[in-house]
């Protein structure tokens, strides 16, 4: 009530202030010291408006605070900060092999399909020699036939019988059929196609009954219990990263993430896009990560000990280009709104380095910090700390 009683008087005191209206004059000198007149009754009333509300705020303090802004608060504390290079690759197999045969002919059996396991000497697939078989059948008899001639020019020649060129001949077309018939026999020993590897068959290019040629892919394998994922990294990065190395590795699409060790860095600068390759061995002993899944490889490039970082979204800049935060402050035993100056550092995600401006022993504005002013009372609805603001956003 007491609010309403002094605004009654103070109007009051305006109105009596106030000349008749009596019309304007018609000459440009006596309207311009109509003007004058005016405005200084309106400085003097400005004036005396200030002495009632100055009054009416001794009398009762309370009569014009603006209702505190209700925010909440964080607790800063230092602590390590790491920042990490984010680079796509995908998942590969380590082991790639093409299943082909050796000889040519017609696919008699194939035993696997797309997606089988297959131990290492496993039989994979058949084809049929028989063109051999009929050319090894060919030199038997070839065979015996010089074997019967050599025998008895052999006889004939202990006997000093014939010229020993003839005895060499006999001899020599033996030897060489002999030899044939051993590089056939070898050859019909191709005929069963067995697994190089243990892995999985990611294809099958050649079906039962279709006609294989020499060095033709028959099946494609891949050891899917050893993996690696492959990234390549801009060569102005090349010295964030060693051999031996420890570094993230996300496969978003089976919620995969684990700490991995480099094994391998490429040798040479790729002049096409300027990168080199680095890659992680994955072991995969059920099986679950399958090969050109998309991968993400996170390579740490900076780390800091002890520092003060807040949230990137609590920093707000002027217009001028500094930087600031609003903090609280103790104001006749109330909490209000501080307006502090920082300096920031580096950043990755959502946390920001703060070297200047800010102690541990300050409480950052959250909720709120866009909407209050510097002097500003606060009616604080909560109070976390900076590592259980990280959990939550994560």
């Amino acid at each position: 009530m007491k609010k309403y009683y002094y605004v009654f008087i103070a109007l009051l005191i305006f109105q009596s202030c106030q000349p008749k209206d009596e019309g304007l004059p018609d000459e440009i000198e006596e309207l311009k010291t109509l003007q004058r007149d005016t405005k200084k009754g309106i400085k003097d009333m400005e004036k005396k408006l200030v002495e009632i509300e100055e009054k009416m705020a001794d009398i009762d303090p309370t009569l014009f605070e603006k209702p505190e802004k209700l925010v909440t608060v964080i607790d800063l504390a230092k602590g390590d900060f790491e920042r990490f290079i984010e680079l796509q690759g995908a998942v590969e197999a380590d082991e790639t092999v093409y299943v082909s045969s050796e000889t040519g002919g017609r696919i008699t059996n194939m035993t696997i399909k797309d997606g089988d396991y297959v131990s290492k000497g496993k039989l994979i697939a058949s084809i049929d020699l028989e063109s051999l078989d009929k050319q090894v059948a060919e030199v038997q008899k070839s065979l015996e036939l010089a074997r019967q001639v050599f025998e008895r020019q052999d006889r004939l020649w202990k006997q000093n019988i014939g010229t020993e060129i003839q005895y060499l001949q006999a001899k020599n077309n033996v030897e060489r059929l002999e030899t044939s018939i051993e590089t056939l026999k070898f050859e019909q020993t191709k005929s069963n196609i067995y697994s190089p590897i243990s892995g999985e068959v990611a294809m099958v290019n050649k079906e039962r009954g279709e006609v294989a040629s020499p060095g033709e892919p028959l099946a494609t394998l891949l050891n899917t219990r050893k993996l690696k994922v492959a990234v390549d990294i801009p060569e102005n990065l090349l010295s964030a990263v060693n051999r031996g190395d420890k570094v993230n590795v996300r496969i978003p699409a089976i919620d995969y993430e684990k700490e991995h060790t480099i094994k391998r860095i490429g040798t040479q600068i790729n002049p096409a896009n300027r990168t080199i390759p680095v890659e992680v061995e994955i072991y995969n002993p059920k099986g679950e990560i399958k090969p050109n899944l998309l991968a993400t490889m996170f390579i740490k490039d900076f780390e800091s000990e002890d520092v003060l970082t807040i949230p990137t979204t609590l920093l707000q800049q002027e217009v001028s280009g500094k930087y600031f935060v609003y903090v609280t402050a103790e104001k006749d035993g109330r909490k209000v709104a501080e307006k502090r100056y920082v300096t920031s550092g580096e950043s990755y995600g959502t946390r920001i380095i703060i070297s200047t401006g800010l102690t541990a022993d300050d409480q950052l504005i959250n909720k709120g910090s866009r909407l209050v002013s510097p002097g500003e009372l606060l009616n604080i609805e909560s109070v976390m700390s900076i590592d259980s603001l990280d959990s939550k956003m994560n």
